[in-house]
Formats: structure tokens, C-alpha cells, sequence
């Protein structure tokens, strides 16, 4: 096997306002995602998952280059993910991958450097007027890429929007609800966000609940189909199964007061059998890391001078040195 054979392919599914609570396997109690259930047995599952920051610019700028919100300065939302930053995208195509997005959120525009070390770049709101129509269209441009895929390993990005408001989910994923409160009753000061002048005040919050429920069962039943063809691609031997990874970021205040805002992530992670490593090292090293990095951002004396000359946070020359890799220190 080649060098080349030996590098996986890449999945990465996101989903967007998908909050981790409204999923069966975390305990929900009504049936969302059975599709993302199954798939979750097989997989890494991550259930203490927190997005850095619950806004699309921010956090994806996040999750594509490794870097916190302060030292990317990427605002909420509307704002560009500077250059200067090397993303994913970028650091697999310097090993020769083939890089692909399909990406249904305009905070995600190219104009706002999203599509850096992609070879193409789908923007799916310019391909398709009606937003009933982008889930659809998501799923097929990625079973079209799967089917034919390119001749070296590849990194393939699909972000649906799907379970974020306004919910316009087909009729057969709905289902009722307990009814709750009228929402005209809830004052407009905990209606978080756009929801204050979004919803109908005279619909009762089970009402709002149905249809979020139905557009993620929406969403799990299409990732079923894409895990369909990689299930059957994967009978096969060498780079057949990719990493696939499925991640959310969730700002959806959909608590039982309507006042909680939600910044839980989820992230599942399958990965290829091949030759044993150290997993549980590694993992004991990252929980270590980042239990130094909390302690150590957590210090109000924290500067740049402290971490640098080692006197006012006692971190290791190894620590040291993973924050310049990072980018956190000079």
C-alpha cells in the first residue's frame, strides 16, 4: 500500500442548530435520530462537546483552523476568517488531498473567506431559491461526489442549515407535541435572538417544538442515505470507508422556559480500522492539555510575558510549546 492508499478520506457533516438534547442517544424522549443513533454506536461519541462561541462565523472559523475566537478576532456573525490562518481545507491540500464544500449558510460566503484551500466551493442558497429545496439538494451533490469520487484521498464538507428557524420541514416528519404555553404569554424579553418577532405569538411553544423535532428527523432520514452509499463503498478494501465525522453548533433557545441559550455541540467520530495506536495515551494527553489550557486561560494574571517566562503560570516547556504550535503564544 502507497503512502497515498494509506491516507483516509474525510467526511465532515455540520449540522446547523442542531442541539445535542433533541437527539434520542442523549437521552431525548422522543425518536429524532435514528439514523445518527445507529451510526453513533459504531463511533466516538463525544458527550461533553461545548462550541467556543454559539454563532456561525465564530465557530466555524473555529472548528476549520484549531484556534479560539480571541486570537481569530472573527466576529459573530457576517465576518471573514482571516487569511493569515491556515484552515483544514488548506493544510490537506498540502498533502495532496482533493477538497470539496457544500455549504448552506450565507455567514459561510466566500466573500467571507470560508471557501480557503477548497477546490470547489458549493454555496447552495445561490443554486436553489426555496429553502425547502437546499436539504435535498445537499444530499445529492454529496452521494454524486461519493459515487465519483476523485482519484486521491479527499476531504468532502456538507453543512446542512436544515434544523434552524424558520422550520419548514416535510408533513410526514411531523409529529405532535405537548402543547405548553401560548407563546403571547412568555414576555418578549426571554424570547432569545430573532424569536421575539419571528414566531407567532398566538401559537403555543408545542407547536414550534413539532416542527424542530420534524426538521431534525428530516436531516437524520437524508444522512441516512449518504451513510447508505458509504456503507456500501466500504465492503471494499483500502480507502473505501472514510473518517466520517458529524459536528454541530447549536444557539437555539428551545428550553422549557424559551429562555436558556444553547451552545452544546455534538460530534461523532467514525474512523477506518487500521494499525493499533495508543488511542487511550492520546486521549489521556488531550484531556491533560486541555485541562492545563483551562487552568491556565482561567488565571486572571494569564498575559502573554507570564506564559513565556513561566512565572505566574506554571506550565511545562512541553505546554510551552504547544501553545506557540497552536498559535496561542509568540
Amino acid at each position: 500500500m502507497t503512502r497515498e492508499e494509506e491516507r483516509p478520506n474525510i467526511i465532515l457533516i455540520s449540522i446547523d442548530a442542531l442541539r445535542a438534547d433533541h437527539l434520542s442517544l442523549y437521552g431525548y424522549p422522543y425518536q429524532t435520530s435514528p439514523q445518527i443513533d445507529e451510526f453513533a454506536k459504531r463511533s466516538t461519541v463525544f458527550e461533553y462537546a461545548y462550541s467556543l462561541i454559539p454563532k456561525t462565523s465564530a465557530s466555524f472559523a473555529s472548528l476549520m483552523t484549531g484556534l479560539h475566537p480571541f486570537i481569530l478576532r472573527t466576529q459573530p456573525n457576517q465576518d471573514s476568517l482571516n487569511e493569515k490562518f491556515i484552515t483544514l481545507a488548506e493544510a490537506l491540500k498540502l498533502r495532496n488531498y482533493s477538497t470539496e464544500a457544500i455549504v448552506d449558510n450565507s455567514n459561510l460566503s466566500p466573500k467571507f473567506k470560508f471557501n480557503q484551500g477548497f477546490d470547489r466551493y458549493i454555496t447552495v442558497w445561490e443554486d436553489r431559491e426555496k429553502r425547502e429545496e437546499s436539504t435535498p439538494y445537499i444530499t445529492q451533490k454529496v452521494l454524486e461526489f461519493l459515487a465519483h469520487p476523485p482519484g486521491k484521498p479527499f476531504f468532502l464538507w456538507a453543512h446542512y442549515i436544515e434544523p434552524h428557524f424558520p422550520y419548514v420541514p416535510p408533513s410526514r416528519f411531523i409529529e405532535d407535541r405537548p402543547e405548553g404555553r401560548v407563546l403571547g404569554e412568555i414576555p418578549r424579553a426571554i424570547l432569545v435572538g430573532n424569536l421575539s418577532t419571528a414566531v407567532d405569538r398566538q401559537s403555543k411553544k408545542g407547536h414550534y417544538l413539532a416542527l424542530y423535532d420534524a426538521a431534525i428527523k428530516y436531516v437524520d432520514s437524508e444522512f441516512g442515505k449518504i451513510m447508505s452509499l458509504i456503507t456500501e463503498k466500504g465492503r471494499g478494501r483500502g480507502r473505501s470507508f472514510p473518517v466520517l465525522i458529524i459536528w454541530s453548533m447549536s444557539c437555539l433557545p428551545l428550553s422549557m422556559s424559551w429562555a436558556w441559550k444553547a451552545s452544546i455541540s455534538l460530534i461523532f467520530i467514525k474512523i477506518p480500522k487500521r494499525k493499533k495506536t495508543s488511542l487511550r495515551k492520546k486521549s489521556e494527553t488531550l484531556r491533560l492539555l486541555q485541562q492545563r489550557l483551562t487552568e491556565f486561560f482561567a488565571n486572571p494574571t494569564y498575559s502573554k510575558r507570564a506564559a513565556e517566562t513561566n512565572s505566574e503560570v506554571p506550565l511545562s516547556k512541553r505546554e510551552l510549546e504547544r501553545l506557540r504550535v497552536l498559535g496561542y503564544i509568540r
